[in-house]
């Protein structure tokens, strides 16, 4: 598998996603099932970091894939952030999040890993204070246009 999925801080409380130039949609629903399984090693909600290394290597099918995906997300994954600066990128998260208007966690993309990881820490990730069982608070992720949450 061509995806790397791992935790990305000591407090196993966000998985990164690092997605390479060259991958499958059977390799992303791959990487869905170990994620599952490492949220389900812990008790708290989790958030999740998705890097695309080239955005412009989408393989076909990202909206019938996305929106499964979308759909079954584990309960506690309560805030995924999407790394890309893709113009492309950027208007298939918001078509995806317009198509699940209810979807009970937030979706963002930002520019940077260091954004990333600034917003995950906003939301109460990568500390050892866990964040609450709930959906993450719009005021968590105030102030950026391409955060879409869904309460």
């Amino acid at each position: 598998m061509t995806i790397h999925i791992s935790w990305s801080a000591q407090h196993h409380d966000v998985i990164q996603a690092r997605y390479p130039g060259n991958w499958t949609w059977e390799e992303v629903w791959q990487a869905k099932l170990i994620g599952d399984a490492m949220v389900e090693q812990v008790p708290w909600p989790c958030g999740m970091l998705i890097v695309l290394d080239d955005p412009m290597r989408i393989p076909p099918g990202v909206l019938t894939n996305g929106a499964q995906i979308m759909d079954c997300m584990h309960p506690r994954m309560r805030h995924v952030v999407l790394v890309s600066d893709n113009l492309l990128v950027r208007n298939l998260v918001r078509l995806l999040a317009g198509v699940f208007p209810t979807m009970p966690f937030t979706l963002s993309m930002v520019p940077t890993i260091d954004q990333a990881v600034l917003q995950l820490r906003n939301a109460g990730f990568y500390s050892a204070r866990k964040p609450e069982l709930a959906v993450v608070s719009a005021a968590a992720v105030a102030g950026d246009s391409s955060t879409y949450v869904r309460a």
